[in-house]
């Protein structure tokens, strides 16, 4: 049951990130391939930034300080914007786009969890 509930952990968060952030850059008209570098992207950026939320809370006992969890989404804003920037050139405005993407999922997961409370 430990198990199932890591992989969840995990694989929750990513999949919502893949399909919000994924349907607006379908609004974007992203290509296929842009698609393809995004998920890739958030495969990278998304289990990470959650490795170091579940380990701050385990070392902590408990959730991190909003303020700690905008800082580590800045973060990873910032890293999205320079890998968009970096891995599609002709995309205007990498950066605003990573904002667009991140704003929306986070959003979306605050929005989510407030339904939804999950301990």
């Amino acid at each position: 049951m430990q198990l199932l509930q890591s992989i969840l952990y995990y694989l929750v968060p990513l999949a919502l990130t893949v399909l919000i952030e994924g349907g607006i850059a379908a609004l974007f008209r992203f290509k296929k391939e842009e698609q393809h570098l995004l998920f890739l992207i958030n495969l990278l950026t998304n289990p990470l930034l959650n490795m170091v939320l579940g380990l701050i809370g385990i070392l902590c006992g408990k959730a991190a300080p909003l303020l700690l969890v905008l800082a580590l989404e800045a973060a990873v804003t910032l890293s999205e914007g320079a890998l968009l920037r970096s891995l599609l050139p002709e995309r205007k405005k990498p950066f605003l786009l990573s904002l667009l993407f991140n704003g929306a999922s986070y959003l979306f997961g605050v929005l989510l969890f407030a339904i939804l409370p999950i301990n």
